[in-house]
């Protein structure tokens, strides 16, 4: 069998932000890197956090509660739970 730890999974997601946090700077492996983390929660109720790292987090992009978002490519992982 198949250890799930050891696989890469991508998924899409589409869902209303609840909750944009503030960017904030974390110390990785590799130097300092923009962290930002979206709740994004869909009409069963369900959410999900998606992380954003690097450019993505520092993006112009305005973050508003409320917005639609659609996003393609995201790679789940697991760190003190399943994330995004």
């Amino acid at each position: 069998p198949y250890s799930v730890r050891f696989l890469t999974f991508y998924t899409d997601i589409l869902g209303v932000i609840r909750e944009a946090t503030e960017i904030t700077t974390r110390n990785t492996r590799v130097g300092d890197s923009s962290h930002r983390v979206l709740i994004v929660g869909d009409a069963s109720k369900t959410t999900v956090n998606v992380t954003l790292w690097g450019k993505a987090a520092d993006s112009t992009q305005e973050w508003r509660v409320g917005d639609i978002v659609a996003m393609k490519g995201l790679k789940i992982g697991d760190f003190g739970g399943i994330s995004m």
